[in-house]
């Protein structure tokens, strides 16, 4: 499959999608699929205006509300369905980011957590995990969670408590659902991963199982960590790194600023992370290898730093 063939209509995706249904009735897998086409048609628009009608809409209304059709039943043919679209495509980026709804005028709805920074916003936090070519065309979905956050903040220190004990555990989960998406597909057309993340994906636990599997990743680092070596943090190291040249790229329009270009300074280097296990949930920390790379935009503050695989070579993009 080439990348462009990622790219389908929005009725071949909903028939791709639902052939995967495995719900516990068959008229449930049909309604599945008429629902999904009808989603398909009009992504943007809420239920009652994807469904023209109000007859059509309470229809959906009570398949979600029907207890046997599950959130996973419902993501597992959304997964199968991408894992089919990745069979035989060299490399699969996987991009995973978290975001909020915000359900504070559902008076009636219980069982919602805080969200955002405001104490009377309640609602849900989705964690998603896409599939995209290396050309930035989306393939579909991997993988997603969702979870309230408790309404009382935990009276213990976060430093001590393992990672699966935490909500930063979801890019671990992301790493693991995108792999077993793709698991069945035999290993000959099976893609590599790369996984992209942002500043809150730079946790040791996620680089070091990414770094003890035959996945790539692209993660914007936030920590200065500590590395072995003559200068001990790695931001520092990679800005005393040789310049490696200049790159312009097109930054496009936003926040009422008009597109431009910025021209950035490239370095990079390989550093090995030697962590720092002063709480007893760290101790089994292992040293790992990545490039890091630093991308800082000439006569300007913006500065971008990322881990990249840990291959030798240092290409994210490389087949394992």
């Amino acid at each position: 499959m080439n990348a462009a063939s990622v790219c389908l209509d929005p009725a071949v995706w909903a028939a791709e999608i639902s052939a995967h249904a495995e719900l516990p009735d068959e008229r449930l897998n049909r309604r599945f699929a008429e629902i999904t086409a009808t989603f398909a048609e009009k992504p943007a628009d809420s239920i009652p205006q994807a469904c023209g009608d109000v007859y059509s809409a309470k229809a959906v209304y009570r398949f979600f509300r029907n207890e046997r059709v599950t959130v996973d039943g419902l993501l597992g043919p959304l997964a199968a369905a991408t894992a089919e679209r990745c069979r035989n495509q060299t490399v699969v980026v996987a991009v995973q980011d978290t975001t909020s709804a915000n359900y504070s005028t559902l008076l009636s709805t219980t069982g919602l957590g805080p969200v955002g920074t405001s104490e009377e916003s309640k609602g849900i936090y989705v964690h998603t995990t896409l599939a995209l070519s290396t050309t930035g065309l989306p393939i579909g979905l991997l993988h997603q969670e969702c979870w309230c956050r408790p309404p009382e903040k935990r009276d213990v220190d976060p430093h001590v408590l393992d990672i699966e004990d935490k909500e930063s555990s979801k890019w671990l989960h992301g790493i693991a659902g995108a792999n077993e998406a793709i698991a069945d597909l035999p290993s000959a057309e099976r893609p590599r991963l790369i996984h992209v993340m942002d500043r809150e994906g730079d946790i040791h636990e996620v680089l070091e199982t990414i770094a003890s599997s035959s996945d790539g990743a692209i993660i914007r680092s936030k920590s200065n960590r500590l590395i072995e070596g003559e200068i001990k943090y790695a931001h520092d190291a990679v800005v005393a790194a040789d310049l490696l040249g200049t790159q312009v790229i097109d930054v496009p329009a936003k926040h009422g600023q008009p597109k431009r270009q910025a021209r950035l300074e490239l370095r990079s280097i390989r550093v090995t992370i030697t962590p720092r296990c002063r709480h007893a949930a760290h101790v089994d920390r292992k040293p790992i290898a990545y490039g890091l790379v630093e991308a800082p935009e000439i006569d300007s503050p913006t500065l971008a730093l990322a881990f990249v695989d840990h291959r030798s070579d240092g290409n994210p993009f490389r087949r394992g």
